[in-house]
């Protein structure tokens, strides 16, 4: 009848497995021996500072478009930044 083949046991294991192998086991090096490059800090301070800057900018881009078309005693630039 048909025979369940896995290709992993087989030997006929693409190029795109191959490489998905090989960044698994050095991801699971790195974890294992605690060592995170410069890369990583950067990699991370700047995903950090993106998720702040980008919804402060719109929120003070945001403000000052109400701040103009609605005039008001309180503004909402100073507002929307927070928010």
């Amino acid at each position: 009848m048909h025979e369940d083949r896995n290709p992993a046991s087989s030997g006929d294991e693409t190029e795109f497995s191959r490489e998905i192998r090989s960044q698994a086991v050095r991801k699971r090096k790195a974890q294992r021996d605690g060592k995170r490059s410069v890369w990583f800090g950067l990699g991370m301070s700047g995903l950090i500072g993106w998720s702040v800057v980008v919804p402060t900018v719109i929120g003070a881009g945001i403000g000052v478009w109400v701040d103009q078309n609605y005039k008001s005693r309180f503004s909402w630039t100073l507002c929307f930044m927070l928010l």
